[in-house]
């Protein structure tokens, strides 16, 4: 064991021996020499020089740091957070941390887990030498925003596209990086919703940067902006008609007669609602009347029409319903064309509103093709216990056609043509007419009909 003295041997010869000299673990830092003095009873000391000794300093380490992550600034300068804590003490010895630390990044530029350089800690005392601790952080894009730009308003146009007013500059840009950092890009401005309304909310993307600070931002796109989509101006107007007295007209919705401009390419009205001051009973006097259309609509198709009223500021025009005096006489072809039928409607056999009156029957009767009156007030009631009467309308214009009152006994017999008397009652542009047959002897039960026809 190491001692500051030694007992080698006993009296007499000693044999040789090697001696270790060394410092004290607590010896202080420097540059250490002196003698090793060698004494023994009965002889003469000696002394022996031993060569010189240095104890170098101890090398500490820092703990108890970390890099602080940050946003882009323009320097390079960085913060770190903790409790430093010296690493590598000995000889128990217990010190505070000394210095005032500054820390930096290797250069200012974004990027991830970059190395952060701190300097300023200073050695405890003599006996030690501090390295500064290495940590890292991370610098983010700095945000910046897009400033003096406002939506412009638009008519509706089925569209989500917008317009953008202003020139578009950039907020937040380092006063040492403005002339490195040019926004660019090509913007899609977009409405999040294409129908009429006010203070719509819209959507910008497509602005970039570029530049050789670029990389060191993160532009954000336009938000906040909203603007009008103002109601697109169209007209209705309503188809001017005509008709002779003696025929009734229908008004109200779900009408066709009219005409429509300016809407948006795409999209169409199915109906419109018209209304008429006069004119549309068949008892009308001739002269003309208003038709106003109203209440557009859009019709049922696939796929769907996207029309929508409340897009429009419509205008209204009235159109002119002309009644005039009927004609003597009216083929079944002018009156087909009066009651507006074409196609495979204005047949005479057809039935377009599907009361169970063929068009003939009605040109024969002066009934609407499309009123869906049927036979309503008319038909069979018995006259007496002997007696079938049958009351019918019978235009006074009709032309080209014949009628005739038959008689059944049972139904599956022939039908005949019997005695029949007639009373007529003068209704202006038709005749109420009653006809009625006696039942033959013997019969219990008749049927009467009215058979129209085309010769």
């Amino acid at each position: 064991e190491y001692a500051a003295t030694q007992t080698v041997g006993a009296a007499g010869t000693v044999a040789t021996k090697t001696i270790y000299v060394r410092l004290m673990a607590t010896t202080p830092v420097g540059t250490y020499s002196g003698n090793v003095t060698c004494n023994s009873t009965g002889s003469a000391g000696a002394t022996v020089t031993i060569v010189a000794s240095s104890v170098g300093k101890k090398q500490l380490t820092i703990s108890g740091l970390t890099g602080v992550n940050r946003v882009y600034n323009g320097d390079a300068g960085a913060e770190i957070t903790g409790t430093p804590i010296y690493v590598g003490l000995v000889n128990g010895d217990d010190l505070s941390v000394t210095g005032v630390p500054s820390a930096s990044f290797s250069d200012k530029n974004v990027g991830v887990g970059k190395t952060v350089t701190i300097s300023g800690f200073t050695d405890p005392n003599g006996n030690y030498s501090v390295t500064a601790p290495a940590v890292t952080a991370t610098i983010s894009p700095k945000e910046v925003v897009i400033v003096d730009l406002s939506a412009a308003n638009k008519p509706y146009d089925g569209t989500l596209s917008g317009t953008l007013i202003g020139t578009a500059s950039l907020l937040g840009v380092e006063t040492t990086d403005q002339s490195s950092v040019v926004l660019g890009g090509t913007p899609l401005v977009s409405f999040v919703s294409a129908s009429a309304g006010l203070a719509v909310e819209m959507v910008v993307s497509g602005y970039t940067l570029s530049g050789s600070e670029a990389g060191n931002y993160q532009v954000v796109q336009p938000l906040g902006l909203a603007a009008n989509i103002f109601p697109k101006p169209a007209t209705i107007r309503a188809n001017d008609q005509t008709k002779f007295s003696g025929v009734s007209l229908n008004m109200g919705p779900g009408q066709t007669q009219f005409t429509v401009i300016g809407l948006v390419p795409g999209e169409r009205i199915g109906t419109v609602t018209l209304t008429a001051n006069g004119g549309t009973a068949s008892d009308a006097l001739p002269g003309t009347y208003q038709i106003t259309p109203s209440e557009p609509a859009a019709p049922r198709t696939v796929p769907i029409n996207s029309f929508q009223a409340l897009n429009y500021a419509f205008t209204y025009i009235d159109g002119i319903l002309t009644v005039t005096q009927a004609p003597t006489t009216i083929s079944f072809s002018e009156w087909a064309t009066q009651n507006g039928l074409s196609g495979s409607d204005a047949a005479p056999e057809a039935d377009p509103d599907h009361d169970g009156v063929s068009n003939l029957m009605a040109y024969y009767m002066a009934l609407d093709p499309k009123g869906g009156q049927g036979m309503v007030g008319y038909g069979l009631k018995a006259v007496s216990d002997s007696s079938l009467s049958l009351t019918y309308r019978r235009s006074k214009g009709v032309t080209g056609v014949s009628a005739t009152v038959q008689a059944s006994g049972d139904l599956s017999s022939s039908w005949n043509t019997p005695s029949v008397q007639e009373s007529v009652v003068d209704k202006g542009t038709y005749e109420e007419v009653t006809a009625t047959v006696t039942t033959p002897t013997g019969s219990t039960k008749m049927f009467m009909r009215l058979s129209v026809a085309q010769p």
